[in-house]
């Protein structure tokens, strides 16, 4: 429906609290960060490691080896933008499996 009011917004919230529907997510590509967390903002993130991670050269092999650590503590700077206060950093396992899978893709391409 496209004519929601403000009213009806806070009643579905309000709903969702009730029935216990977590505000962080527990399964899926953006497991580990809250349900107002920008798509926008965990596919940035997520393309900006994998470039790092990819080689210092467009078209190189990404490494087989991922340092998971690394990768989480550059993903912890990365807040989630879209929200205005106590943004979350992007570091959740939801995100980092993303970055892990994209780079095996890329080495899967690489391998034809």
């Amino acid at each position: 429906e496209r004519d929601l009011t403000p009213s009806d917004c806070a009643g579905v919230l309000e709903v969702a609290r009730a029935a216990g529907v977590s505000k962080i997510l527990e399964s899926g590509k953006y497991e580990g960060l809250p349900q107002s967390c920008s798509a926008r903002d965990v596919c940035a993130a997520v393309l900006g490691e994998v470039e790092v991670l990819a080689g210092p050269v467009k078209g190189d092999r990404p490494r087989d080896d991922v340092d998971r650590d690394a990768l989480r503590k550059r993903l912890s700077l990365r807040p989630c933008a879209s929200l205005k206060t106590d943004a979350p950093s992007l570091d959740a396992p939801g995100v980092v499996h993303q970055v892990e899978q994209r780079l095996e893709e890329l080495r899967e391409a690489h391998a034809f």
